[in-house]
């Protein structure tokens, strides 16, 4: 997961500096994550080959290359005519990326936890 996004980082900021066009680039990356997180879930046995789980890994990881960094680089180049600003919009993005992962652990351990107490 961790080399994919590595290398899609790489190519998306290559293709961004080519076309100039971020949105195109960003936008499919939170679909991947949620693509590749449901394939995940789909997951129910210890038979599930590793080949399919490091595709699903792969998935995400192209997902979050798509769209991490990449958004924290257009926050930057948003506002650097205005270079004052360029702190608190970084940290604005930052608080508010927390906010959404203190979020999404929350409400995947809460999920979690119930399905397990149903299951067993």
């Amino acid at each position: 997961m961790i080399g994919t996004q590595i290398v899609t980082l790489i190519v998306s900021g290559r293709l961004i500096s080519r076309f100039g066009k971020a949105w195109y680039v960003i936008l499919p990356g939170p679909v991947l994550i949620a693509i590749g997180g449901a394939l995940l879930t789909s997951v129910r046995s210890a038979e599930t080959s590793i080949s399919h789980l490091m595709g699903y890994g792969a998935i995400i990881g192209v997902g979050v290359g798509l769209f991490l960094q990449n958004t924290m680089i257009l926050v930057q180049w948003d506002y650097h005519t205005t270079p004052k600003v360029i702190p608190q919009a970084m940290g604005a993005v930052m608080f508010w990326s927390f906010v959404g992962r203190i979020l999404g652990i929350s409400l995947g351990g809460a999920v979690f936890s119930n399905t397990v107490s149903v299951i067993m």
